[in-house]
């Protein structure tokens, strides 16, 4: 018969492996921004880099987005990209971001669409997003919010899942 204290040490193990575990995940680079940059983290000096636990560690803000990937309306969770371009150090003389997932999608905007309310969002609705659901990051533009001078073909366009990398040109 198994004692209760061998049990309980068997569960106590288990948990800590979970929390180191999840730990680590939160540590994992997610998304690197390079180009145009003035400050840097990689080894190579090449790109910053950015874990969930640091975006995490940033401002915060809630986008309300309808689209065809999420069912209903969806409050999405993030760092503005406005705030990522800082974080940075984004040069004076960059005039667009190219956003790149995953899965190869590539796509160029103007680095002034950083005005409106554009995050890269970690959450959906409360919950993280695994790859098989568009994560773990996400770029979204805030559609509800119709920004003057903004088509929705484009916004939806520009919204990156999967998202790995950034690029300031």
């Amino acid at each position: 018969m198994v004692s209760k204290r061998l049990i309980a040490s068997i569960f106590s193990m288990l948990s800590l492996s979970i929390a180191c575990f999840a730990t680590h995940a939160q540590d994992k680079v997610e998304l690197k921004v390079d180009g145009l940059i003035a400050k840097t983290t990689s080894k190579d000096q090449k790109s910053f880099e950015f874990s969930i636990a640091k975006l995490k560690s940033m401002p915060a803000t809630d986008v309300s987005a309808a689209n065809k990937y999420v069912t209903g309306k969806a409050v999405f969770k993030g760092v503005l990209l406005r705030d990522i371009l800082k974080e940075v150090g984004a040069k004076p003389e960059a005039k667009s971001v190219i956003f790149e997932g995953s899965d190869g999608y590539t796509v160029r905007a103007p680095i002034d669409d950083a005005k409106w309310n554009v995050i890269i969002a970690y959450e959906v609705n409360g919950k993280a997003m695994p790859p098989k659901e568009k994560g773990p990051l996400w770029v979204i533009y805030p559609l509800d919010e119709k920004p003057s001078g903004l088509s929705l073909r484009d916004a939806v366009d520009r919204m990156v899942w999967n998202l790995k990398k950034v690029s300031v040109q």
